[in-house]
């Protein structure tokens, strides 16, 4: 996407966002919906890259734009083909492929996250890597989660968090404990 790549990027690195997703090691990568826009950019083509997209008229536009920058659409959400986008997710994993959810989406609330983000990387068994980015001028949408779109020739800065890796087995009082520790990174 030319308007991501006309902003100049900084990657910051200081205690707890030193995370790195290494080559053909499968990895969930987690960022507020608020910020799907600029993962094609840390994740360039070298990587093999999937993003969960809700099947939604929005999730058709953002599709078409992650389609553009080379991310991969696996379709559903919490409200509509969910358990079918699990499956197809399980299987990139499997492959070493990169995926990318949001662990507030599609509906919110915002900057919360679901505890079924917290069971799929429990059954899983790769690492959560939280991604995080901001660019100056950035304009924000009337959206529920008031997304973030940069703006062009702009300045950026993005943060991989440490990964999160979850035991195959939680009680309920350690997935809400996992879920908040999820949310703080």
């Amino acid at each position: 996407m030319l308007l991501l790549r006309s902003i100049r990027w900084q990657h910051l690195t200081a205690r707890g966002m030193n995370g790195k997703v290494k080559h053909g090691r499968a990895a969930i990568i987690i960022n507020w919906h608020s910020r799907i826009f600029a993962f094609p950019v840390v994740f360039g083509r070298d990587y093999r890259r999937h993003y969960i997209m809700s099947p939604s008229r929005d999730g058709q536009m953002s599709a078409w734009i992650a389609r553009y920058a080379g991310v991969n659409r696996i379709v559903g959400s919490s409200s509509s083909g969910g358990h079918s986008a699990m499956l197809v997710m399980r299987r990139k994993l499997l492959a070493g492929d990169i995926v990318g959810i949001n662990p507030d989406g599609p509906r919110g609330p915002a900057r919360r996250a679901s505890a079924s983000l917290v069971r799929l990387a429990m059954a899983s068994g790769v690492d959560l890597v939280p991604f995080a980015w901001s660019t100056k001028p950035c304009h924000r949408m009337g959206s529920w989660d008031r997304t973030m779109l940069p703006a062009w020739f702009g300045h950026g800065v993005y943060a991989l968090g440490d990964a999160i890796r979850l035991p195959p087995r939680m009680t309920d009082g350690e997935v809400e404990t996992a879920r908040l520790a999820i949310e703080d990174a």
